[in-house]
């Protein structure tokens, strides 16, 4: 190694070697922790006693790994290897990894009372549709409002209220657009009175005017 006086103890190049690093390395943390430290273009710099410790020690604290041991620098200053040992490249390594887990793991936490969230405001609208689709074939008006949760007078009024069903001879009778929508079928049904056959017409739902009928009466 080369011999050390008490001023200059060695150049940029000659600490970089000491230390297993590169000149512009020693230089960036000089201008870290030696703010005072005068570099001049096309000379080279040297470095004492003192300038080395505060530089290795600032290295240090930075958990640098930037430079390794490769002896002593000064008969006063031990140079400690920073370099990350296999240990603690693994204790560094699980520190990320248990942050990227607990990272992960909030976001899988929202995502999963997000999903709570929507399945409590669904779970009206499925139970409805469960309860519709259970239903077998045409249903009455009053078997209607009966799986709606409303009396009937409440339906007819409110059908009637928004042109979908008419008064015909006391009946109620779907408009002919939702009857073409498949939402109602109309059926004709014979009925006497004071010994005379009459007709009269009888409107039913269907599972798909169940479906309609609960998302606008709803609203």
């Amino acid at each position: 190694m080369k011999e050390l006086t008490k001023e200059k103890v060695m150049t940029t190049r000659e600490l970089a070697e000491q230390l297993g690093t590169d000149k512009k390395v020693i230089i960036e943390n000089a201008r870290k922790y030696l703010p005072n430290k005068i570099f001049e273009q096309g000379k080279p710099t040297y470095w004492n006693e003192a300038e080395i410790t505060v530089l290795i020690d600032g290295m240090k604290g930075n958990n640098s790994n930037q430079y390794r041991e490769k002896g002593s620098v000064t008969g006063a200053v031990t140079v400690v290897s920073t370099e990350l040992t296999p240990a603690l490249k693994i204790k560094k390594a699980m520190e990320l990894m248990q942050e990227g887990y607990e990272e992960e793991l909030a976001i899988l936490r929202a995502k999963n009372e997000e999903q709570e969230q929507k399945l409590l405001e669904q779970k009206p609208k499925v139970e409805t549709y469960n309860r519709i689709a259970d239903s077998k074939g045409l249903k009455t008006l009053q078997e209607t409002a009966a799986i709606l949760g409303m009396g009937s007078n409440v339906l007819f009024a409110t059908l009637r209220g928004m042109n979908i069903l008419y008064k015909s001879n006391g009946n109620n009778i779907p408009m002919r657009k939702y009857l073409e929508r498949g939402y109602f079928e109309v059926k004709e049904e014979p009925y006497t009175r004071g010994g005379k056959d009459f007709l009269y017409s009888r409107t039913f739902v269907t599972n798909k005017g169940l479906l309609w009928l609960e998302k606008i009466t709803k609203k």
